[in-house]
């Protein structure tokens, strides 16, 4: 219970200034980067950034600064703006960035952030390179190159591709992977020529076109055609009705695929440099009695390995086969005027000789004595 009720004064207590006036700069600026690729869309090693930032804060000053890693710091920035773009930054190089931002009227009043490079940009598809090799098969044939076939492997490169390619155009096949040889069996015919395009299996519009060249053909190993042609004549040697020393000649043609500049021949006869295609001239000449067939080789004048056998067949003689096939003799005997004493009788004959292949001038007589030029068969 107060005493003294009445004793009593107004005062009025004067509010003090602010107390609260510590700058803060928010913790959490806003920062947007943006990629460049540098006009090299698939090359993500040139990409570089840039980026904006907008500042905030309490109890800030009107503007502050950024110093932006070892650089000079970047005065007269005003909070609560847009500023920027700053950079640029290689991504790949330069990476993150750690900046300062510090209030221009407060200088402890500041923050320090890390600006997060972004990923490169660079993620066009692109392929690089279609390495192929083409290999000849003979086929089976290898004297024979009109039916010789290829088949070829295929490696693709790129950036930014998907696990797989297809090829299409005068081949056609999918599923692929990059960077492996692949086997494509074809068959392709020799001299035909594959225009390919190679496209992503996710990117449709990253394709390479690729002309597959055909090889040469493969199908080069000699070969001499057998049978070889070949021609026979027979010549009387001057005795026209003896065939014992009849002779003959012999002609060749040879030919081949993949030959030499020439032939040459070996066995019962020897030649050396003859032209193939074309029939040689007459070779000889051989006794058809004693020599009869030749069997010959024929080797190829580059190729030795390259070789084929004939046998040139002697042929018939072509002398007259004269056969005398019949002698009629009849003797006449004559008394010599005496015809009582026989010790004086003599007598003569006639003869008749009858042949085949005969010779038109006729026969020889000899023996006791000799006659020639007797014609066949008249007495």
């Amino acid at each position: 219970m107060d005493e003294a009720p009445n004793c009593s004064v107004d005062a009025v207590v004067e509010a003090p200034a602010p107390c609260s006036n510590q700058c803060i700069i928010a913790g959490d600026p806003q920062v947007q980067t943006t990629c460049y690729d540098n006009g090299t869309p698939t090359d993500p090693s040139d990409d570089y950034y840039e980026f904006t930032l907008i500042v905030s804060g309490t109890n800030t000053g009107s503007t502050y600064s950024l110093t932006i890693g070892n650089a000079a710091p970047i005065t007269g920035l005003t909070y609560d703006q847009l500023e920027g773009p700053f950079g640029p930054f290689n991504i790949l190089v330069d990476g993150d960035q750690n900046i300062l931002i510090q209030d221009e009227t407060d200088p402890l009043c500041q923050l320090s952030y890390v600006v997060t490079a972004p990923p490169t940009c660079s993620d066009q598809c692109q392929i690089q390179s279609v390495n192929y090799n083409v290999f000849c098969n003979d086929n089976g044939t290898p004297s024979d190159d009109t039916d010789d076939i290829y088949s070829f492997t295929i490696e693709v490169t790129g950036v930014n591709t998907s696990g797989t390619f297809s090829i299409t155009g005068d081949v056609d096949t999918s599923g692929l992977a990059y960077n492996v040889v692949h086997t494509i069996p074809g068959p392709f015919d020799v001299g035909t020529d594959l225009n390919i395009t190679v496209v992503d299996d996710a990117d449709t519009s990253c394709t390479y076109g690729q002309l597959i060249e055909s090889p040469e053909p493969c199908s080069n190993t000699c070969n001499i055609t057998e049978p070889i042609v070949y021609e026979v004549k027979c010549n009387d040697n001057g005795t026209p009705f003896d065939p014992t020393d009849d002779i003959y000649y012999y002609r060749l043609n040879v030919t081949g695929a993949f030959t030499g500049s020439c032939y040459n021949v070996t066995g019962d006869d020897t030649q050396t440099g003859l032209p193939y295609n074309t029939f040689t001239d007459w070779l000889g000449p051989f006794s058809i009695a004693n020599d009869g067939d030749l069997n010959l080789l024929i080797q190829d004048c580059d190729d030795g390995s390259c070789t084929a056998t004939v046998l040139i067949e002697a042929p018939e003689p072509c002398s007259l086969d004269c056969q005398i096939t019949g002698v009629d003799i009849t003797p006449i005997c004559s008394n010599n005027g005496t015809p009582t004493d026989p010790s004086d009788d003599f007598y003569q004959f006639n003869i008749l000789v009858s042949g085949q292949d005969v010779s038109p001038n006729g026969y020889n007589l000899s023996g006791a004595y000799f006659i020639s030029g007797l014609p066949y068969d008249v007495e």
